[in-house]
């Protein structure tokens, strides 16, 4: 039997003064099914997880006028806030009200799975619910628990992230609730949609397994999204021409080459200093040097998603272009410096 999938739009849900994380439609899917002794997974995208604006009016994101991606919230100080490109650097003032609507229901996306359960507890306080993500699995075999008393249905609901999100053989699982699909489009990375993409293919198949019947609700402020639209309908081959165009429209892989270097250093001043350094060599190399120039390559110097990672700070400089690694044999890298090739990931 097929997986029925549905795709709400919680600008709606706004709109109708529904401001609960659960959508009316889920709401009673995850009644029916309870009532049939079926069992629930609720999905929640967290490592698709960065401070974005989105308002939830109109569905509104702050992209970089740039680069279509993301911008990125970042706070030096009680006054100095603002949106930042991860690609070219490019800033923003952070908006009292959408640009769109000019609604003031602009907001920081802030949910998590430790909400979710405690809120599916409060509404349904005789079903037996568990908790998947990076707190409840990081001891040994902690996960192989949460696992086994789902598989023996001595879990009714269980809320997580992706670890549930692929490998769950599952009879008895009739709903797949996804939360907020729109958390991953937030990563200020050219892959995004890709990766809402297959997130929402895997976690979809965990339902109507072995010829079962089962229902999937995607929610989300972007039901318009080729991403969400063709992930709910299984459609790979319309997705890739979506998707390859925008690439081909902003010049991203594979119709160009990126190249990531990653200086790393204790001292947060030094850390900026040697990547303002580095970047200012890499300029001077693009308008001075002939056999560089007619490779249309770029350099951006911007901070990464998260500055500090094991007590050292961190400072990107990202190359893109037909040929970037051209540069790389005009360039002298210091001790600290790292050099990533087609990088999984700018931020």
């Amino acid at each position: 039997m097929a997986t029925i999938t549905h795709i709400v739009d919680l600008r709606e849900e706004f709109k109708d003064g529904n401001k609960s994380i659960f959508s009316r439609l889920l709401m009673k899917k995850i009644k029916d099914t309870l009532a049939q002794k079926k069992q629930i997974i609720l999905f929640l995208n967290k490592r698709g997880f960065s401070s974005s604006l989105t308002c939830r009016q109109c569905g509104f994101t702050m992209k970089c006028p740039n680069c279509d991606v993301a911008l990125t919230y970042h706070k030096e100080s009680d006054r100095k806030m603002y949106m930042l490109c991860h690609y070219c650097g490019v800033r923003q003032k952070v908006p009292q009200q959408c640009p769109v609507c000019q609604s003031s229901s602009i907001r920081f996306f802030g949910i998590g799975t430790q909400k979710i359960e405690e809120l599916v507890k409060d509404l349904f306080p005789n079903i037996r619910v568990a908790r998947a993500d990076r707190d409840t699995t990081s001891k040994k075999s902690s996960f192989d628990r949460i696992y086994t008393d789902f598989k023996n249905g001595t879990t009714d609901i269980l809320v997580g992230t992706q670890i549930i999100a692929k490998g769950l053989d599952i009879e008895n699982v009739g709903l797949i609730g996804v939360m907020l699909a729109d958390i991953g489009f937030h990563i200020p990375d050219f892959r995004a949609s890709e990766r809402v993409f297959q997130i929402l293919t895997q976690v979809s198949g965990r339902t109507g397994r072995m010829g079962n019947a089962g229902e999937v609700v995607i929610q989300t402020y972007l039901p318009e999204h080729p991403a969400i639209r063709f992930a709910a309908e299984a459609n790979y081959k319309d997705f890739f021409a979506s998707e390859i165009a925008e690439r081909k429209a902003y010049h991203y892989p594979p119709f160009s080459t990126m190249i990531k270097l990653i200086f790393v250093h204790k001292d947060q001043q030094k850390c900026f200093q040697e990547a303002e350094n580095m970047y200012k060599e890499i300029q001077w190399i693009l308008d001075h040097t002939r056999e560089i120039q007619g490779k249309h390559i770029a350099a951006y110097l911007t901070p990464p998603l998260i500055a500090k990672l094991h007590n050292k700070y961190h400072y990107h400089i990202i190359l893109k272009g037909d040929d970037p690694r051209s540069i790389l044999s005009f360039l002298t890298l210091k001790k600290g410096w790292k050099v990533d090739v087609d990088p999984l990931s700018i931020v």
